[in-house]
């Protein structure tokens, strides 16, 4: 399998280096990076691949990952508990610097007369994302709105429901999350105000392929003639990346153009995990890295001394899974909050989840101290 492998990269990056010989570094050194959008970003963070690729790239640049990718969000939605923050509020915590997001594919499936609402939906959920819009936030749970571009006023939710002023009774969830992103590269405890940019890079939806035979639901449509209707959202997508100064990446359809022979997906419509290391090296070679940073990724010896790298970084991407996704968030910060069993036995006015949810940022420190000592070994 790796000899598979390590051959279309070959093939595929011969076709593609010719034109990165002067780029500079699309990535920059501390950048925080945040992977938004539904199954396929999912994917790319559980296999790690464009992660282990840049930081062996640029081991001395400290550019972190973090994934907010979910499972069936849409441009149009993104549904998660109640109490739950935002996507925009989950960066401003983290301080993002890079978002990587990719939408389009599900939402095709409305067909040409839906790109008007798609494009729409998109417009205003990258405002969100890139923080074009100003705030002044300060840490004792209040909100105060300075502007809001496109938006109007709204009421506000963070670990409780604001009103209009933005005061909230319950602030457990704001101490919970305020701890992970403040030590591992939030905003300072003084708060923050000012126009925020976070630079952007569209990914573009790889076509649907032709499902692979033996599978359950075979006798399915194909989805391949929905493509003519895809290639409406993709042309969308990359308007929407030139008006907002991000990329737009086309590296899994540049790579599947030339092995639609091959059984590339396990439904038509996701990538097979085999597939995972080709994409990724087409999205790290579409980030513009440095010409001094470059990886010999067609050199199976070369992805032998990444697993280690990988390795760390796959630990360190549950460790984060575990800590903004847990489980039983109704008990943490949802409507559970006043059960008993979310409460301490012996003094039902403390309540113990909260505090033992932060013995998972010394894990995650660690795996990053680790990640870094990786990547700045000898090779």
């Amino acid at each position: 399998m790796r000899t598979l492998a390590a051959f279309l990269l070959f093939a595929l990056l011969t076709l593609v280096a010719p034109t990165l010989h002067a780029a500079e570094p699309w990535l920059k050194p501390n950048d925080v990076v945040a992977l938004v959008g539904g199954e396929d970003m999912v994917a790319l963070a559980e296999e790690g691949w464009l992660e282990t690729l840049v930081t062996w790239a640029q081991p001395g640049d400290r550019i972190r990952f973090r994934s907010l990718a979910w499972e069936g969000d849409t441009v149009f939605e993104q549904r998660r508990d109640l109490n739950y923050p935002a996507l925009e509020t989950q960066l401003d915590r983290m301080g993002a610097t890079v978002v990587i997001c990719q939408f389009g594919k599900m939402e095709s499936f409305a067909g040409k007369e839906g790109v008007v609402a798609f494009t729409e939906a998109y417009e205003k959920l990258l405002a969100r994302l890139s923080g074009e819009n100003e705030w002044h936030l300060r840490l004792d749970g209040e909100f105060n709105q300075v502007a809001r571009r496109n938006y109007g006023q709204r009421h506000l939710r963070l670990g409780g429901e604001f009103n209009p002023n933005g005061h909230t009774a319950d602030s457990a969830y704001m101490t919970i999350f305020d701890q992970v992103f403040l030590t591992l590269g939030g905003y300072n405890r003084d708060g923050f105000s000012g126009k925020k940019k976070r630079r952007i890079a569209l990914v573009m939806p790889m076509q649907f392929l032709q499902r692979p035979p033996g599978i359950e639901g075979a006798d399915l449509p194909h989805l391949t003639p929905r493509n003519a209707d895809l290639a409406s959202y993709r042309e969308s997508i990359r308007t929407l990346a030139g008006k907002h100064g991000g990329l737009a990446l086309d590296a899994w359809s540049t790579m599947l153009e030339s092995h639609r022979g091959s059984w590339a997906t396990h439904d038509g419509i996701h990538l097979k995990t085999d597939w995972q290391l080709p994409a990724a090296a087409l999205l790290f070679r579409g980030l513009q890295m440095k010409p001094e940073g470059s990886v010999p990724i067609a050199d199976s010896g070369a992805l032998d001394h990444m697993q280690p790298l990988r390795a760390a970084i796959l630990a360190k991407n549950r460790l984060w899974f575990h800590y903004t996704r847990p489980q039983n968030w109704a008990f943490l910060a949802g409507n559970r909050t006043n059960q008993p069993s979310s409460r301490d036995h012996r003094d039902p006015t403390k309540r113990w989840f909260p505090e033992e949810m932060e013995q998972w940022l010394p894990l995650i420190e660690a795996k990053e101290r680790e990640i870094q000592t990786l990547a700045a070994a000898p090779r």
